[in-house]
């Protein structure tokens, strides 16, 4: 009897939610207001000008904020339902940008007088830190599922806003090393929740924190990298500045996931890291994009990061690579042996 398969690739598309024109427009003047601000602070004339720091991070708050406006633009939620992970990342960006630029209209006050400046930049300074550790909680979707998530982030805005208060009182300023220094601890203390919510994500929300894991990793092997240059040679030399601007790799990969690993050339990123990535099932344009960013730091971690081949997916073969001869089908007596055994390499 002879069988014919069909082997025609079907592909079935399904149709895409499309945010509201409202919810665009919000996100949009969001976005118009940060840059606004990333304006005002830095045509604020200070003496001795700009540092390298405030620069990077008014840049980072307007990377951020753009951003927020592609994921809004590529939203999974219809128009009737608001996407609140855009709605972070604007507001985080927007706080960003209020306190660098509060803080360098403080430097106008006197050093022995303590303004509504000085204390609007302190506070907010404080709240960025506590609305990127709800942003990192929330990830991927911006929703906080279990009583804990939420317990964590009520207690961390308390935190913020009695440290922020405490430090008015005191008359205390909150520069942007210690900035830096608190959005670190947040990130690490979110590094556990982000880690269980990956094991239980699938579809889009699976593949945006594999983007977001993407840029850590990138951001966090060029700070490294850059610190040991620091070091050894003394280069370069605005060291925060460029740890910080490496960051930039974060918003960046997960807005442009839409074009690369998304919507036009697959789901999911093409590489298998422990403990973020599943088995690849992405296309080979994805594959060939994630393979070439990743290759300068791919190599050293191929023995320790990378699965087996055996355990991405089971394999049809043996592990010799030859068929086993099925003895009962085509050796069975008054059996004839088919073309089909000929072709697999049977007899």
């Amino acid at each position: 009897m002879d069988v014919v398969v069909n082997e025609t690739a079907v592909e079935m598309r399904m149709p895409q939610a499309k945010p509201s024109s409202s919810q665009v427009a919000l996100h949009m003047l969001l976005f118009v207001v940060t840059v606004v601000i990333v304006i005002i602070g830095l045509r604020t004339h200070v003496v001795g000008g700009i540092t390298a720091v405030n620069a990077v991070a008014f840049g980072l708050a307007t990377v951020w904020a753009l951003g927020a406006v592609v994921t809004g633009r590529f939203s999974d939620r219809s128009s009737g339902q608001v996407d609140p992970y855009p709605l972070l990342i604007a507001a985080d960006s927007l706080l960003a940008a209020v306190a660098l630029a509060a803080g360098r209209l403080a430097q106008h006050e006197s050093i022995h007088s303590y303004g509504a400046a000085k204390a609007v930049a302190t506070i907010v300074a404080l709240l960025v830190t506590a609305v990127s550790f709800h942003l990192l909680l929330a990830l991927p979707n911006g929703q906080l599922s279990g009583t804990g998530r939420r317990t964590a982030v009520v207690v961390a805005y308390v935190a913020a806003l009695a440290a922020g208060l405490s430090l008015v009182i005191g008359k205390d300023a909150f520069s942007i090393l210690e900035g830096g220094i608190s959005w670190s601890i947040a990130a690490v203390a979110a590094l556990i929740p982000l880690r269980l919510r990956h094991a239980s994500a699938v579809g889009h929300d699976r593949e945006r924190l594999q983007w977001f894991a993407i840029g850590a990793i990138l951001a966090g092997a060029i700070a490294l990298v850059v610190a040991v240059l620091h070091v050894l040679i003394n280069w370069p030399r605005p060291l925060g500045a460029v740890a910080a601007g490496s960051t930039v790799l974060v918003p960046s990969l997960d807005g442009s996931r839409h074009w690369v690993g998304g919507r036009s050339c697959g789901r999911s990123p093409s590489w298998d890291l422990w403990p973020w990535c599943p088995p690849s099932t992405s296309s080979s344009c994805s594959a060939w994009a994630t393979s070439q960013a990743m290759r300068p730091i791919a190599r050293p971690w191929a023995f320790r990061c990378w699965r087996p081949v055996s355990q991405r997916s089971p394999s049809p073969r043996p592990a010799n690579g030859s068929w086993a001869r099925p003895p009962d089908l085509s050796m069975a007596p008054g059996k004839r042996r088919t073309r089909s055994f000929e072709l697999l390499g049977v007899g």
